[in-house]
This record gives C-alpha cells, structure tokens and sequence, in this order.
C-alpha cells in the first residue's frame, strides 16, 4: 500500500511518512501476528457462548480450555504474559467455580471418556459449588454425582445415552465452520462511505 503511486502523493506529509515507517516495520508485522495468535481462540470461545440455539453454560469451561491450549500450543515464551491475563480473568472474575461444575454436569463431556479433562479443578470445582448452594442432604447430592458419574440406574438407560451424545451444541467443535458463519454476517463495503484523502471528507 505504502509503496503505490497512489500513497506517493501523500509522502511529503509528516504522518504519511510515519506510516509508511511503522508498515514497513516489522516489527508491527511481529506485533499484529502475535495479536491474531492470542485472539483467535478467545473469538472462537465468544462467539460460541453468543449462540442463542442452545443454554451454554456446560461448555463454556471446555471452550476456556481449548483458548489457553490453543496458546500453550504456540511459543510459550512469547505468548506468557498474555496467558497470565486470561487466567487472572477466569480466576478472579468468570467464576470458573460455577463453569467446571457446569462442565462436569454435562453428559456430552462427563460420558466422552477419551477426551473428558480429568483436572482436580474440575471435581473440585463441583464440589465448591455445591457446598455453597446446598445447605441440606449434601450426602443425597453426592450419591446422585455418583449414580451419573457411573452411569447408574437412570443414567444408564439407553434414551440417556442418546441425550448425552447430542447435546453438543451446534458447531461446537467445528471452529472452521463457525469462522465462515462470521464471514457471512461481516457487513459489506458500502463505497458511499469511503473517505477522499484529500480533503478527509465522505465523499
């Protein structure tokens, strides 16, 4: 863009040349990459708890654990501080008390023996929850955690099952096809509100 005859025009302007130097830094390159990289995954968790086809709260822990994954995935080194934020955040502010009980309560992770997150914070989780709500027959609570953990006497009954393995929510797991969804609502260029540089003025 910087380096068009277009833009050349422009150049004897003191922050045209400002921005050519900051384009053809690379560091800005380096910076707008790492951006992507620690956005992406906290975009894809938001807009699936924007999703109004079905209640959410049982995936949001899951979706909280992809996001930070998705970074430890990539250079640690670089990407520390910003995984220190998110963890302060879901720490101190998401409750994630609330969302690894709702994690644990869901049937379509709960059942999934491959994949469940085995976490000590996640039964932990629960169980904070559950002192804090249930001020009596705690013990009665317990047992049916325990009847669904193993799936007992009405868990185990085949309708169950069925239920379990399709309550993920649509387009859960299928990240690509929720970014083309997000393409298609992406609002189009309206040409009538381009600017002149010239003059800075809607044309």
């Amino acid at each position: 863009m910087v380096s068009c005859q277009d833009f050349k025009r422009f150049l004897k302007k003191d922050m045209a040349k400002q921005v050519k130097q900051v384009i053809l830094d690379e560091r800005f390159w380096n910076s707008c990459n790492i951006i992507v990289q620690v956005g992406t995954p906290l975009v894809r968790l938001l807009r699936i708890c924007d999703s109004d086809e079905k209640p959410l709260l049982g995936y949001v822990y899951e979706g909280m654990y992809r996001a930070r994954k998705a970074l430890f995935c990539s250079k640690k080194r670089l990407y520390q501080q910003y995984i220190d934020i998110i963890n302060a955040r879901w720490d101190k502010i998401l409750r994630k008390s609330l969302h690894a009980a709702a994690y644990y309560l869901n049937p379509a992770f709960q059942y999934d023996k491959e994949f469940f997150c085995e976490k000590t914070e996640v039964l932990s989780g629960l169980l904070d929850y559950i002192d804090t709500r249930v001020d009596t027959g705690g013990n009665k609570a317990y047992n049916e955690i325990s009847l669904y953990r193993d799936r007992q006497k009405s868990f185990a009954r085949p309708t169950a099952m069925t239920i379990a393995r399709s309550t993920r929510p649509e387009g859960e797991l299928d990240y690509d096809e929720m970014e083309e969804l997000l393409e298609e609502e992406m609002p189009r260029y309206d040409d009538s509100l381009s600017f002149d540089p010239e003059t800075d003025k809607r044309r």
